[in-house]
């Protein structure tokens, strides 16, 4: 019994201990697109915006 709750322990640590980095990574990953996107979109957003009220006047 006390090798069967050690090993779960260590089963549940791991589990825990996985995914914690996997959220870590993924926030990482998500932060690092947004913020790619975020220029990609500002460039774009800027013509569009230029055309836009280059066509309003």
């Amino acid at each position: 019994m006390i090798n069967l709750e050690t090993s779960l322990n260590i089963l549940v640590s791991l589990f825990v201990i996985i995914v914690v980095i996997g959220t870590v990574f993924a926030i990482v990953m998500v932060v690092y697109t947004l913020k790619t996107m975020k220029k990609r979109d500002e460039r774009r957003y800027k013509c569009f915006y230029y055309r836009k009220v280059k066509k309003d006047e």
